[in-house]
């Protein structure tokens, strides 16, 4: 009986080691059903922690310059800061939110009339599985209900993720290849942050996520896009 217990206490230590070591060294991509296990959240706490973030939305005094609109990577961006000019920048990245989402909450861009929207989306929805076609597909539709609108819009190439940290870096590059073939010209290229070799590690935190350099080299990237709002 002692044995057992002792064999139980050691695989239990084991496991424990063995979770913490992939969550904390290998970090887990964001917004996957293990990293929320592991975190202890629940679809209740995500739902609950996303919704005052759409609510002050609404608050927002319609008619700025520009809006950057994404997921969360665009979300911990300041570009409202960096921009020497006089231009009402807004930032409209969510954290975890896919093409499919902005798509369900473009009636709000809409009702802001923005002058210019940045569109930056594509790594959650490859996370979770949906093709580089099927997100291509999702980000003309934005694209085109948005110009509908009357609404200038700039597709940015989708930044990479981390080879040794993701597994779809092959994905991402499928994306950004129909991305380029749809939009041409008008495609915003963002550098080394979508180089077919992968995010380097000195660009990110976590393997998805950029740091400082990691903005600075996007920020110079819509600085070299001609837009007398962004300079």
């Amino acid at each position: 009986m002692k044995k057992r217990i002792v064999i139980a206490g050691i695989s239990s230590i084991i496991l424990s080691f063995g979770i913490g070591w992939v969550y904390g060294f290998r970090k887990i991509p964001p917004s996957t059903k293990l990293a929320n296990l592991l975190r202890g959240h629940t679809n209740k706490y995500e739902a609950v922690r996303e919704e005052p973030r759409y609510q002050h939305f609404e608050l927002s005094i319609p008619n700025p310059d520009v809006v950057f609109l994404g997921d969360s990577i665009t979300q911990a961006s300041t570009f409202n800061e960096v921009f020497g000019t006089s231009a009402r920048i807004y930032n409209r990245g969510v954290g975890g939110d896919t093409a499919f989402d902005i798509i369900n909450r473009l009636q709000e861009i809409k009702r802001l009339k923005p002058k210019v929207v940045y569109l930056m989306v594509g790594i959650n929805d490859l996370h979770r599985g949906a093709s580089p076609q099927q997100v291509a597909d999702n980000i003309s539709t934005i694209h085109g209900t948005l110009t509908e609108s009357g609404i200038k819009t700039i597709v940015q190439e989708t930044i990479q993720c981390q080879a040794s940290k993701c597994s779809f870096k092959d994905e991402v590059n499928d994306l950004n290849k129909i991305l380029a073939v749809t939009f041409k010209s008008e495609l915003l290229h963002m550098g080394e942050l979508s180089s077919i070799h992968g995010l380097s590690d000195k660009l990110t935190y976590d393997g998805i996520h950029l740091n400082k350099k990691g903005y600075a080299i996007w920020i110079n990237q819509l600085r070299q896009y001609p837009s007398r709002y962004l300079q």
